[in-house]
């Protein structure tokens, strides 16, 4: 269903087309409904054309389950990045309704920077003022920050440090949010720069329906472990740490008993992104005694995948009876199928893993047994097989084939699954980590 509308109408002018509202029969329950069903810009164009669809497209059905995300990209100038057109006209028009907000600043390379000196403004102040409007309307439930603490340090240009010429008021803006939003259920904060850190321990006190917290500056993690003891998050149910370019172990914390007698159905993800340990560094991260239903290793260094069958021999010991959800991203599947597989026949609890990149169609085909019945998702990209004339060369699978083994996989599992199988890295999934926490 689309819509191109010849103007947008507000509250000030609802009655601009109203022979289009005296003529539609479907009630406003019903059409909100039909709403639901629509992507965010197809929402957008139905509320520019009369009254009833403008009223229907704010009711709560319209909305439910539906995430708003805001990108930003450079400037034509390159001098600033700046929000999407879309994601701006969203949050003006639909601010009282929203309920869930992601927000993903700049994170990856800067093609243009030309010297050391190079500065990356946001336009940030527009942004904040409509999130916290929507904030202020009392509906929003989720939050979601992704990729605050620039990563230019990956760039030649940045000699390999840190590029820190990004600034923004995020602890002021996430102060306010936390402070009028009781009702938010979920709030991820991947990418928190050093400096703001302090501010969970005092804004942490108003979330009382808090469900799902995520965070990726461990170093906080004390002052979070804190704010549990004190009885601040008495509905949390699920803890996500990422583990960020560093060795920082927030489970050696005394405060880690406290927070389990508090909350004995907490349940944790741990993630690796860029973590570049030996198997004996691992060790201390995966406590048998800890409840981790969602475990992760990313990252794009080929060393770690040398040493992470090793670790992954591990895991079918440690979780068995707790794991959920496995991730290995970036990490060459090669170096540990038979881990994989091992990790789905014994972890009975085991429903969701993603691997990217590149796994064997043998494998697949195995992992697809071990979980059958139980296992709903299953995401590879790149597909291998082996060359039949000569078994030590692989070859990438073609689509038929890739189909059959699809059609295969699908039939073993023996439920509804999301089943996708890749022969390249395909656009429409991107295995970044802010997706699965």
């Amino acid at each position: 269903m689309r819509v191109t509308p010849a103007c947008c109408i507000s509250d000030k002018h609802a009655n601009v087309s109203d022979h289009w509202s005296n003529g539609c029969w479907i009630s406003d329950d019903g059409l909100s409904r039909v709403f639901n069903y629509l992507d965010i810009a197809g929402l957008l164009s139905c509320a520019c054309v009369c009254s009833q669809w403008y009223r229907c497209a704010h009711l709560p059905d319209a909305w439910t389950g539906r995430t708003v995300t805001v990108n930003f990209s450079l400037s034509a100038d390159h001098s600033f990045y700046k929000p999407s057109e879309e994601s701006t006209r969203v949050l003006k028009t639909f601010g009282d309704c929203i309920r869930n907000v992601k927000l993903y600043l700049p994170r990856k390379e800067c093609p243009y920077a030309k010297s050391r000196n190079v500065t990356r403004n946001i336009a940030w102040v527009e942004v904040s003022i409509l999130v916290l409007a929507a904030a202020h309307a009392g509906h929003l439930s989720s939050l979601e920050l992704h990729a605050f603490e620039h990563t230019l340090y990956k760039d030649p240009v940045c000699a390999g440090r840190r590029c820190s010429s990004i600034t923004f008021p995020m602890k002021e803006f996430l102060h306010e949010v936390l402070a009028c939003s009781p009702g938010l259920q979920r709030l991820v904060v991947n990418g928190l720069p050093r400096a703001q850190c302090a501010m969970f321990r005092s804004s942490l006190h108003n979330l009382e329906n808090l469900r799902h917290f995520a965070l990726n500056y461990t170093k906080d993690c004390n002052s979070m472990t804190i704010a549990v003891c004190e009885g601040r998050l008495p509905s949390l149910k699920k803890l996500v740490i990422v583990t960020r370019h560093e060795r920082y172990n927030p489970f050696l914390l005394p405060t880690w008993a406290e927070v389990f007698r508090r909350l004995p159905k907490l349940r944790l993800g741990l993630f690796f992104v860029d973590v570049h340990m030996t198997p004996e560094e691992f060790w201390p991260f995966l406590r048998p005694d800890f409840p981790v239903t969602d475990l992760g290793f990313c990252t794009p260094s080929v060393f770690p995948s040398l040493q992470i069958e090793a670790v992954m021999k591990m895991i079918p010991d440690l979780y068995k009876s707790t794991l959920e959800s496995f991730f290995l991203l970036g990490i060459c599947g090669l170096f540990c199928q038979e881990s994989l597989v091992d990790i789905v026949r014994k972890c009975t609890k085991l429903t969701r893993l993603v691997v990217e990149p590149t796994l064997l169609a043998e494998t697949v085909t195995k992992i697809a047994e071990a979980g059958r019945s139980r296992l709903k998702t299953l995401v590879v990209q790149w597909l291998m097989d082996r060359v039949k004339s000569d078994p030590t060369r692989l070859r990438l699978l073609s689509a038929d084939d890739i189909q059959t083994l699809q059609n295969h996989v699908t039939a073993h599992l023996q439920q509804p699954s999301e089943v996708a199988l890749h022969t390249k890295m395909a656009p429409n999934y991107r295995l970044e980590v802010e997706h699965f926490i």
